[in-house]
Parts: C-alpha cells; structure tokens; sequence
C-alpha cells in the first residue's frame, strides 16, 4: 500500500520533457498554425495573441476566406530561414511554453498583430500591452489580414460560433 502511494505521488508530482521549458529557447521554427511553433524540440504558443485556428475562415468582399490557413502562412513567412529567439514567461495548460519571439530582432508576436493575421489575446496580454494594442490599431486602421472583412474571434470559435463562414 505504502508502494503504491509513493508511486502515485511521484506520477502525479512530475512534468513529462514537454511541459518543461527553459528561460529561452533559440532555433528554428517549424510553423504549427498561426500563433504556435516548434523550436528546439519545445512547442511554443505565442504570447500575448491569438490567431484564427488552421480551419477557421472569415468574410472578405462577401466571400468565405481561409483566415487560419492565411494566418498559418502569415507566421511561416516570418520565420521563414530565421533563427528564432524566445523569451519564454509561464508554460499553458497543455504543457506549450508561452514565449515572446525574436526573427532577425524583430518580435514575431508584434508582427503577426501588426501584418492583421492575429489579434491581441486581451485576457492574457503581457506587460507590453500598450505595443500589441497599438500594432493592432495600425493593422485594423489599414484595412490588413483578418480587418479587411469580418471575422469571428478566434476564442469564440474555438467555443463553435462558426459565424456564416463555416
């Protein structure tokens, strides 16, 4: 019995490889979806944004548009032969290390805001709220990515509001 205790404090008090992330984590990226990498064997889900999920599509010019593969494109074109560098603040419940990224010094997060293929994740944004709140602004003032038509939010999609474009 005492065994068997132990065992299962020992089960439940530890983290597998994944969910374990160091203070940074430097390489290259291979693109996931919009908002989430791979770098250095540590999935790594941008802090501070949220972009629309791979299959999610939004309305431009009355027409259904495929805003999470754009997203997902978007991100991989950031990336794209970079050595990306990220500061990494907490892990998620699913073990991703949440980091802000560096490309060729300039922030991936920043940029995806900016280009409008994300929006700011206003219920977990960082310390550096004021920068994301304005790349946003700048993207939907221009007309850019996912303000160019409407879109669902991606927090709400995720919840299945699908909107007209399903």
């Amino acid at each position: 019995m005492r065994t068997a205790l132990v065992l299962a404090v020992l089960i439940a008090t530890s983290s597998p490889a994944w969910s374990t992330c160091p203070e940074t984590i430097t390489g290259t990226a291979r693109v996931i979806d919009g908002d989430t990498v791979d770098v250095a064997g540590h999935r790594v889900r941008l802090a501070s944004i949220d972009a629309p999920e791979s299959r999610q599509r939004c309305e431009r010019a009355g027409q259904c548009a495929p805003c999470g593969r754009e997203a997902t494109e978007r991100l991989a074109h950031i990336v794209a032969n970079q050595v990306v560098a990220c500061r990494v603040s907490t892990t998620d419940r699913y073990g991703r290390c949440i980091a802000e990224c560096e490309a060729d010094g300039r922030s991936v997060n920043i940029g995806m805001v900016e280009s409008g293929a994300a929006t700011v994740y206003r219920r977990y944004v960082g310390a550096d709220a004021v920068r994301y709140l304005d790349a946003e602004a700048r993207a939907r003032s221009a007309r850019r990515g996912l303000w160019a038509g409407t879109f669902i939010d991606p927090e709400r999609w995720r919840r299945g509001d699908r909107g007209r474009c399903r």
